[in-house]
């Protein structure tokens, strides 16, 4: 019998800021049931959107 944490995948998307963060949130709504229908042999997948933050440098004297 196989464990159930092999059953479930966790992925994680990573985003620049605006735009980029909406398309990665509407893939992550999508996402977890193409890759379930694809991998068959009921594995479970938990997709996660996280923006990435934009760093500004400081400037020198």
């Amino acid at each position: 019998m196989r464990e159930a944490s092999q059953d479930f995948t966790v992925v994680t998307l990573l985003a620049a800021p605006n735009a980029p963060t909406e398309i990665a949130q509407r893939a992550a709504r999508t996402l977890p049931a193409r890759l379930a229908e694809e991998s068959g042999q009921g594995r479970r997948f938990d997709v996660r959107n996280v923006a990435a933050c934009s760093r500004t440098t400081a400037s020198s004297r």
